[in-house]
């Protein structure tokens, strides 16, 4: 079976990847953290609800709680291979044997009330989905193919209402292993049927084809952008209309127009807005750009979308999870210098600890999607090219083997030893038992001016632009090895209100503040292992950087010392940048009174409260904005200082966009 596809790369089977280095002991210490201890946690995580016919079965009255452990399950299930590590596997698997067996008659998957007509009712099929095809890319088990088949032709839903549209994700998947035309025909009809309904009702009105295509600013739900934006592009891969890949490619030139932030993933509060320092974005966010701008990356071989990548899951992603992974916030923000359960600066729900960094929030959506980010990054480090080329899109120390050449039949591992991004040197060596040819490629990321390629130690004379992939197309010899040298440049970035951010490469750099961690003894979702935290600052943060951006080199100093173990969780980051700094005087926390009995705010704490959240009632403190840059001048204190900036991931109190002397 042969289909016509148009798209650059492919997804190499799950199986053919391994983490080394720091990557993999990030992954071993999400095992011993979250993702591995998340159903000993609590709600709903502890309990295989997709085992059950009846939602109730499972104690639940909707769908809510199948999306958020399908989240779960498909982080769980890749970081398991990713690992080979049995115990997480057979978490997983469990899970999903235990579904499978209990499918109706009719093929259908899940509760019988989940066949129900709803905008959302079969969306969490999506996600389960997902993290079955995960299992299947691993392990090519036949049974899992004829499960979902099954299931998709079982004529429940078209699909085309809300986020069940996210569906076409995994129809096209299966389209692709079957060559069953029926499926083809159900993912575009509900493709068209769901962009009609739009434009009839209005709703959700961002995500329809017409103003994805339009220069329409996106407002919508942060996660209903990114699952949703994402189909265009992957139809495109199937059907090759070019409409549906430009309104998907031109979505996210509009996240970057009005809503990318510092840190490399967009506001989204729930709602996507701003590019203010104080915008945040929730943890689901990070996974499912990061996820979406994958698929972008594969069907257009355009590097600006790994680079996209690497940025937001080194920074943003970093930044908003925890020391050990036992932690994580559900908004979390380029400026945030206070992280406490009275500390929500967001605007979305700000009676809610969504900043503090516990072990689970309210909803449960971000306690799952937090265990997905770095397995998805592992899993789509090494790609395979629609010409049988090995094309190494993200960097980072790993392990790929696959079987290449002219005729497929020469198995090759190449090792990449590297400790980026805390280095721009990347070792590949070349492992097969005979010479064996074919073509390797290489991103030359858009950051990147300078790069350089050695083969066994001599310099290869070959084009390097920025933005690329260089392809070294020739006859490997076992113990062959490449260099690939990326220098990386300090960039200065301006923001609204007059900020400024400097960054190095794929790093964005933030203040190191000093900070004190204490447990939130109030907080009842957290275990004696997995605590909640109240962390606030026990030094100096209101700083303005006095540099000139023309003349960064000679105005920032690096500092760079070898990396261990996990370098976001070193006490010494492995990377330091030592800048000038002026104190801004009565730049402080902004503090709001406590609660009030209004007849809303008493509605909004009766409702959380009835959902399991907790409802601060104490004084709220927040992060401040930005100085007015009109009035900073006189605000500034005469001393210069030399602060200390640390890579964003390497913080969870931080200044990113600070106010700039003038």
């Amino acid at each position: 079976m042969s289909l016509k596809k148009y798209s650059a790369f492919e997804e190499l089977p799950l199986s053919s990847i391994e983490p080394a280095g720091w990557l993999k002991e990030y992954l071993n210490a999400q095992k011993d953290g979250l993702t591995g201890h998340l159903d000993e946690i609590g709600y709903p995580f502890d309990s295989s609800c997709w085992s059950f016919q009846k939602l109730l079965d499972g104690g639940f009255d909707g769908w809510w709680p199948y999306e958020q452990i399908s989240y779960w399950l498909d982080g769980l299930v890749r970081c398991g291979h990713l690992l080979r590590d049995k115990s997480l596997l057979k978490k997983a698997v469990k899970q999903f044997e235990e579904c499978l067996q209990n499918a109706g008659e009719d093929g259908f998957i899940g509760p019988e009330e989940l066949k129900k007509p709803n905008k959302n009712n079969q969306w969490p099929h999506a996600v389960f989905f997902r993290a079955l095809i995960a299992h299947y890319s691993a392990t090519g088990d036949p049974g899992i193919i004829e499960a979902v088949k099954n299931h998709y032709l079982s004529g429940y839903s078209d699909y085309s209402h809300g986020r069940e549209i996210v569906n076409v994700e995994n129809i096209l998947w299966l389209y692709e292993k079957t060559g069953d035309e029926k499926l083809l025909s159900i993912a575009v009809k509900a493709f068209d049927l769901y962009n009609k309904n739009l434009d009839e009702s209005g709703r959700y009105d961002d995500t329809s084809l017409i103003n994805l295509l339009s220069d329409r600013k996106i407002s919508a739900h942060g996660v209903t952008f990114n699952e949703v934006a994402k189909i265009g592009a992957i139809l495109y891969k199937y059907t090759g209309k070019e409409e549906f890949l430009n309104a998907s490619v031109n979505a996210y030139k509009k996240i970057d127009r009005d809503a990318m932030l510092a840190d490399g993933v967009h506001s989204a509060a729930e709602a996507v807005h701003g590019k203010n320092c104080e915008d945040g974005h929730e943890t689901c966010d990070i996974a499912d750009f990061t996820w979406s701008l994958g698929y972008l990356l594969m069907i257009t071989g355009n590097t600006d979308y790994a680079d996209k990548i690497e940025k937001a899951c080194f920074n943003a992603a970093q930044g908003a999870i925890g020391p050990a992974f036992k932690s994580f916030q559900y908004i979390s923000c380029p400026n945030q210098v206070i992280a406490a359960p009275n500390s929500n600066h967001s605007g979305s729900f700000p009676r809610t600890p969504r900043m503090a960094y516990q072990p689970h929030h309210y909803p449960e959506c971000c306690a799952g999607n937090v265990n997905r980010i770095m397995p998805n990054y592992a899993s789509r480090m090494w790609l395979r090219g629609e010409d049988g080329s090995l094309v190494s899109a993200l960097y980072g120390p790993s392990t790929v083997t696959e079987r290449i050449g002219d005729s497929d039949d020469t198995e090759v591992t190449i090792v990449e030893e590297t400790d980026y991004p805390f280095s721009d040197i990347i070792h590949f060596k070349i492992i097969c038992n005979k010479p064996v040819k074919f073509s390797l490629k290489l991103r030359i990321p858009g950051w990147c001016k300078t790069a350089e390629i050695h083969l066994n130690g001599l310099l290869l004379e070959t084009t390097c632009n920025p933005g690329t992939f260089t392809v070294i197309n020739r006859l490997f010899n076992p113990g062959d090895s490449i260099t690939l040298k990326l220098p990386m440049d300090l960039t200065l970035r301006h923001w609204p209100q007059g900020g400024i951010s400097i960054e190095r490469g794929p790093i964005v750099y933030s203040l190191k503040i000093q900070e004190d961690w204490q447990v939130d003894i109030y907080e009842p979702r957290q275990t004696k292992a997995f605590p909640a935290y109240t962390v606030t600052p026990s030094s100096p943060w209101n700083y303005a950087l006095d540099i000139d951006g023309e003349c960064l080199a000679e105005n920032i100093k690096i500092v760079e010392e070898a990396a261990s173990g996990i370098p976001w969780w070193s006490k010494e980051a492995p990377v330091r940048l030592l800048v000038p700094a002026r104190k801004v005087k009565d730049w402080k926390t902004v503090k709001n009174p406590p609660f009030e009995e209004t007849d809303d705010e008493i509605v909004n704490m009766k409702t959380m409260q009835k959902c399991g959240c907790t409802m601060i009632l104490e004084p709220l403190e927040f992060t401040p904005k930005l100085p007015d840059s009109h009035t900073i001048r006189n605000r500034l204190e005469d001393k210069e200082e030399t602060v200390t900036l640390v890579p964003y991931g390497c913080t969870r109190l931080r200044l990113t966009v600070f106010p700039k002397v003038l």
